[in-house]
């Protein structure tokens, strides 16, 4: 572990202070440790593997709510969608983000 509890694989990623990732192959890396893995299955688990907005089972994704608890993440940073949910979701979220 390293000085803010993280195991060495995960420190060695490069990330700003605000905990967001600074170059985009970093992420998808993320993506693919143990550690979200875990993570992942453990949300999908507590989502009875169905998607939050359409109760959907197939094609089913994890979104995080925002990017600075990267490693850390808690249940409530994490929603189970749909693949086509996911899509939506996120375009309305981005439309809400320009009107402000």
């Amino acid at each position: 572990m390293d000085n803010y509890g993280r195991r060495p694989e995960l420190s060695t990623n490069k990330r700003t202070p605000g905990g967001a990732f600074n170059a985009a192959g970093s992420y998808r890396e993320y993506l693919q440790t143990d550690h979200w893995q875990r993570i992942r299955w453990a949300t999908l688990w507590m989502a009875g593997n169905r998607c939050q907005l359409c109760n959907c089972e197939e094609d089913l994704e994890v979104h995080h709510n925002g990017y600075n608890c990267l490693f850390n993440e808690r249940s409530e940073d994490l929603v189970v969608f749909r693949r086509e949910c996911h899509e939506v979701y996120s375009l309305t979220e981005k439309v809400g983000a320009d009107k402000t």
